[in-house]
């Protein structure tokens, strides 16, 4: 035989076998478009059907192990019967439709919260999540991010809430019912190939036809694995909510002393013996007139001085009544303001909106409550406050929040006994 004949031979099957491999490669890319393409016209004819038939008008050719090469896409028909064959890639998995009932949906919350310790505070957000049946996935500085149950998502996002101010909140809802149920059948369709690949590459004779059979199977685990995973991220997302925390301090109280930053000396010093900011003073053996105010039954004077007098229940619950300078006659809805936004804004207390309180010489006073976390025990704090054109009055009283909320009627009462307009001693 001549060499040029001999050669022309020798390059023959090698021609046939990087065509058929070029073939193969190229599935890796249009597999995915036309399985897709076959499923959506399967959805829409509401699913019906479980095979696709290679009826269309596409030439195939075919090999003598049975491989098919049509629009770019390897072909398997495990009997040789090209008529009557079978798309390795098509043919979706009949499936159902996920109801309304049935969607899944991935939850995630965000939440900014003033604390005046966020150490604390990060302490109670991982025991929140471990009480609710999830866990810290990580903690950085004043960041933490916990991981819940779906179904405790809403109760934790409350109970972090009720931790301080919160400055920002943001909940998020992504609904990835058709996407994992796209993933699964894909998924379904993947897996068939795999099977149907296996079982010819067994009735296969020709190394050729082993290698491409073996490189497409090759491809089709790995996509089989990639998918596996997706669906494992997805449904454990579903499963478990992500809630980001971050505690900023309030302004002002880096070093547990308020910072005045409004021209009223008394206002920036509200909130200082509840919160750490100053010390009770001593107790007095002797104590001077009685304020024009009825303490609550239980409460026993331990200072009375300058306008200021100081009492304490068996319970711990600290009261303070002061009388503070009023400027140009401003009414009581002003100073409760300047209060509110201290107690919130440099001292991370989320107070309730004040609420009227009418006092005994016709006089209004405002109230409002709040706590704070401090320990293993939350802080309940109560501040009432009333005015004339010289004077403002304040009374507050802290301690346990549970203590200080069931003597919250009793602190009501007693500012209603404050004589505005009648002098304070």
């Amino acid at each position: 035989m001549p060499t040029g004949s001999f050669f022309k031979l020798g390059l023959l099957p090698c021609a046939l076998l990087f065509t058929l491999l070029g073939c193969v490669n190229q599935s890796a890319i249009d597999s995915e478009r036309a399985a897709s393409r076959v499923w959506q016209e399967q959805k829409q004819d509401q699913w019906r059907g479980s095979v696709v038939r290679n009826d269309n008008s596409t030439a195939f050719e075919q090999n003598e192990a049975g491989l098919e090469v049509a629009d770019n896409r390897l072909f398997v028909d495990m009997d040789g019967d090209i008529a009557n064959g079978t798309s390795v890639l098509a043919a979706p998995v009949p499936a159902t439709k996920p109801s309304l009932a049935n969607r899944q949906v991935i939850y995630s919350g965000r939440l900014t919260v003033l604390s005046p310790d966020p150490t604390a505070a990060i302490d109670r957000v991982r025991q929140l999540a471990e009480e609710n049946g999830g866990y810290a996935d990580s903690v950085r500085g004043t960041r933490i991010q916990i991981r819940v149950p779906a179904a405790k998502f809403d109760a934790t996002m409350q109970a972090i809430a009720e931790l301080g101010l919160v400055t920002d909140r943001t909940i998020d809802a992504a609904d990835v019912t058709e996407k994992m149920f796209d993933l699964e059948i894909r998924l379904d369709n993947l897996e068939a190939m795999r099977n149907r690949l296996k079982t010819l590459l067994d009735k296969a004779e020709k190394v050729e036809d082993m290698l491409a059979i073996e490189k497409e199977l090759g491809r089709i685990v790995g996509d089989i694995e990639q998918l596996k995973g997706q669906l494992r991220l997805m449904k454990d997302r579903v499963a478990l909510s992500t809630i980001n925390v971050t505690f900023n301090t309030p302004a002002g109280t880096a070093s547990g002393v308020a910072g005045r930053v409004r021209p009223f000396r008394w206002v920036n010093g509200v909130g200082g013996e509840a919160f750490g900011a100053a010390r009770l003073p001593q107790a007095q053996p002797k104590l001077g007139k009685a304020a024009k105010l009825t303490l609550p039954d239980g409460f026993v004077r331990f200072y009375q001085q300058d306008y200021r007098v100081f009492a304490i229940d068996r319970g711990q619950v600290v009261m303070k009544a002061t009388r503070q300078p009023n400027y140009d006659s401003a009414d009581a809805g002003f100073w409760i303001d300047q209060v509110r936004d201290r107690l919130t804004k440099e001292l991370g207390v989320p107070v309730d909106e004040p609420v009227e309180v009418q006092l005994s010489d016709d006089e209004t006073a405002f109230a409002m409550t709040g706590d704070r976390p401090a320990g293993t025990e939350p802080l309940g704090y109560f501040v009432g406050l009333a005015a004339n054109d010289k004077n403002v009055f304040l009374v507050e009283a802290w301690g346990p929040a549970e203590q200080v909320e069931a003597l919250h009627d009793a602190l009501i009462e007693s500012l209603k006994t404050l004589r505005v307009n009648r002098g304070w001693w």
